[in-house]
C-alpha cells in the first residue's frame, strides 16, 4: 500500500522501482512517487493552484513524461519525471477518472459525464470525442486503433479507428 492514511485511487510504475500513486486525503491533493519499489515514498508538489482537487488516474509514457487526471476536468502533466508539473483543464468540468496513451503523443482521458478526450500532441491540447453513453470510468487500448471504455450501467464501448468513433458492446439486457 503506497498511501499510509488513504487508499490510492490509481498506481502506475514506469519501472520495477519507479512508481506513482494518486488519490485524495480530505481536501488535500495526494500524489506520491517511489524510487525503490514502494518501500519509501515522497509527496509530489504538483503546482501552486489555490483549488486543490481529487486525483483519480495516473499514466506515464516514459520515465519523464506523465499525466495525472482528476476532479473538475483537471489534467496535470510532467516532462521531467515528476519534478515540475503543469496544470491544464479540459472543457466540460467533469471528473476525469482514467488516462492512457497509445504512443508518446496520442492519449485519452475519460470522465464521469461520458466524456472522452483525445490528444495527439502529448497533452498540449485535448479534443472531446462523443461517446454517446453514460459515465465512463476506465479506458484501455490494445494498439493505436483498437480500444475500449467502460463505465456505469453495463457500459462497454469499443473503437477501431483510434477513438474517433465508439460503438456499444453491451446490450440493455445485462
Amino acid at each position: 500500500k503506497l498511501f499510509d492514511d488513504a487508499g490510492s485511487v490509481s498506481v502506475y510504475f514506469v519501472s520495477e522501482s519507479i512508481g506513482y500513486a494518486v488519490g485524495s486525503l480530505g481536501s488535500t491533493e495526494t500524489a506520491i512517487k517511489t524510487t525503490d519499489g514502494g518501500s519509501t515514498r515522497s509527496s509530489l508538489t504538483l503546482d501552486n493552484a489555490s483549488d486543490k482537487r481529487d486525483f483519480y488516474g495516473v499514466y506515464f509514457t516514459d520515465a519523464d513524461h506523465g499525466f495525472i487526471v482528476g476532479k473538475w476536468g483537471t489534467v496535470v502533466k510532467t516532462t521531467d519525471g515528476g519534478i515540475k508539473w503543469t496544470r491544464h483543464t479540459t472543457t466540460g468540468g467533469n471528473h476525469l477518472l482514467d488516462v492512457t496513451f497509445v504512443n508518446s503523443t496520442t492519449g485519452f482521458v475519460v470522465g464521469n459525464n461520458s466524456n472522452i478526450f483525445k490528444t495527439t500532441d502529448h497533452g498540449v491540447t485535448w479534443v472531446e470525442k462523443n461517446s454517446g453513453s453514460a459515465g465512463i470510468g476506465e479506458v484501455y487500448f490494445l494498439d493505436e486503433n483498437n480500444g475500449f471504455v467502460a463505465g456505469l450501467g453495463n457500459n462497454l464501448m469499443k473503437t477501431t479507428d483510434g477513438g474517433e468513433n465508439w460503438a456499444s458492446l453491451v446490450s440493455d439486457r445485462f
